[in-house]
C-alpha cells in the first residue's frame, strides 16, 4: 500500500471506530413501573469480558451508576426482578466489587413523591421481598452460613426512614399478614 492509501485507510478506520463508540447505546436490561407515573430502568454498557457497567434511569431520565461511580457499578451475574401487586419494587442482586453479592431494592413512596433505595450485601441472593404499607422486608435464606448461625437474614426497611435498614437474624420466616410476599430467588431453598 502506498503512503496516501495507508493514510486514507487509517482516517476511515479511525472515523469508523469513533462513530461506533459514539453511536453505541446502553442496553435496557429491565424496566419496572413502580407506580402509574413512575418508571425506572436498569441499563448496561461498557462490556469487558463478562461484566458491564450498570446504571439506573429514574424519573428525571438521568443515567446514574448503580453504586455511585462507574468503577463500583461494574458487575456480572445479575438477577433483576420487578415484583409486587399494589406496591411495586425493583430488586437487583449481582457480583460487583464486594466479597459478597451486592444488591438494591428500589420502591416508590407516593406520599413523599420519591424513589426509595435499600442497599444490601450478603453471601446469598435474596429469596423473598415482603412489601407492606409501612415497611418492606428483604429476606435471605443463609442456612446459617452467613454472619449468624440463624437460617434467615432479614433487612427491615421502614418507609419514611433515613434510608437505613435494620438487620436481624432468625430461624423463622416472618408472617405474610399485611404484606405482599414475593418470591425472588429459589435455587438455595432446598
Amino acid at each position: 500500500m502506498k503512503a496516501n492509501n495507508i493514510s486514507l485507510w487509517l482516517r476511515v478506520t479511525t472515523s469508523s471506530l469513533a462513530l461506533a463508540s459514539f453511536t453505541h447505546a446502553a442496553e435496557v436490561v429491565k424496566t419496572c413501573r413502580l407506580d402509574p407515573k413512575t418508571q425506572i430502568s436498569i441499563v448496561r454498557d461498557a462490556k469487558v469480558y463478562d461484566t458491564h457497567v450498570y446504571y439506573l434511569i429514574g424519573k428525571d431520565r438521568k443515567k446514574l451508576p448503580l453504586f455511585g461511580n462507574v468503577e463500583n457499578s461494574r458487575g456480572s451475574s445479575l438477577h433483576i426482578a420487578c415484583v409486587g401487586k399494589k406496591a411495586r419494587a425493583l430488586v437487583i442482586s449481582g457480583e460487583f466489587t464486594a466479597n459478597a453479592l451486592q444488591g438494591i431494592v428500589f420502591s416508590y413512596d407516593a406520599d413523599a413523591n420519591k424513589i426509595e433505595r435499600l442497599d444490601f450485601a450478603e453471601k446469598s441472593r435474596p429469596n423473598w421481598l415482603y412489601l407492606g404499607a409501612k415497611e418492606h422486608l428483604l429476606i435471605i435464606n443463609t442456612n446459617g452460613l452467613g454472619d449468624s448461625d440463624k437460617k434467615y437474614t432479614i433487612y427491615r426497611y421502614t418507609r419514611k426512614s433515613t434510608g437505613d435498614a435494620t438487620i436481624e437474624n432468625t430461624n423463622q420466616l416472618p408472617s405474610t399478614v399485611a404484606f405482599d410476599a414475593n418470591t425472588l430467588y429459589r435455587e438455595d431453598l432446598k
